[in-house]
């Protein structure tokens, strides 16, 4: 109900979503931009993000994590998807960590993370811990779950999980007594010289906040319009015509272009 890509059409997404269509990240586009970086840059991580869905809801989400492994790996996800198979197969990949984001207990995260299944979250972070993978739980506070912190802590030491984490959010929910991470104005990718934002269009972007024009509207009241002039909406990544490492210089010589109209 928060969240900008729900909505009241099938599947529970939003005009902006459901509009749009479904599209997946191409296994060409993602393996050009691995062996990109694994040849041309000194990378540290990989993070495969919910910005427009689920990474586990595509249909290659396996094949592209066993081609990244070696570079650490994070994947988030509401672990409410997949088989055992694939949580078994998943927890092999060397350096892989996945990012259970749960908010709540049986009885409330579905109330922000909508249409999951808790016995299926159960059974594949189970599956997932067991088998050897590395997991976190990231619970965002809300009002309605505040009074289960501690019970999640507790549950998470349980099944295996060797991190929890606690979030602030702003979506109009109250915060209580639990210390939380502190949030920053600042895109992701302006934090950091190199961070980059790789779409399921096979698009670059400065950082996922940016990424598609639909997400002017759906947070008008974060971004910056003048930011906005400087994004190539239109520029595809292409291993013939539009390479990554050229497309990333061309982000990196504005960069300070960027940083200045966001702070305006």
């Amino acid at each position: 109900p928060l969240c900008s890509r729900t909505g009241t059409n099938k599947g529970g997404l939003s005009d902006s979503v459901y509009n749009s269509g479904w599209k997946d990240l191409s296994k060409e586009v993602h393996h050009h931009v691995i062996d990109s970086l694994r040849k041309d840059h000194d990378i540290e991580s990989i993070d495969y993000g919910g910005c427009y869905g689920d990474p586990l809801m595509h249909p290659k989400v396996l094949e592209l994590l066993q081609y990244g492994e070696g570079i650490y790996q994070e994947v988030q996800t509401n672990a409410s998807l997949q088989t055992d198979k694939f949580w078994k197969s998943v927890a092999k990949i060397d350096k892989l960590r996945m990012w259970f984001h749960l908010d709540g207990l049986e009885d409330t995260n579905h109330i922000y993370r909508r249409y999951t299944d808790w016995s299926k979250i159960e059974r594949n972070a189970k599956t997932f811990l067991d088998a050897g993978g590395k997991g976190s739980w990231v619970f965002i506070v809300f009002k309605h779950n505040e009074h289960q912190v501690d019970e999640a802590r507790e549950l998470s030491k349980k099944w295996g999980f060797d991190e929890f984490i606690i979030k602030k959010t702003s979506r109009k929910f109250e915060n209580g007594k639990h210390k939380t991470s502190v949030q920053v104005r600042t895109p992701h990718g302006l934090e950091k010289r190199g961070t980059f934002y790789i779409s399921c269009e096979d698009k670059i972007y400065p950082c996922c906040v940016l990424g598609k024009e639909g997400f002017k509207n759906n947070h008008i009241d974060r971004i910056q319009d003048k930011v906005f002039d400087y994004i190539d909406y239109d520029i595809t990544i292409n291993p013939d015509n539009n390479k990554f490492n050229d497309l990333v210089q061309k982000y990196n010589d504005r960069e300070q272009i960027y940083r200045l109209n966001w702070q305006e």
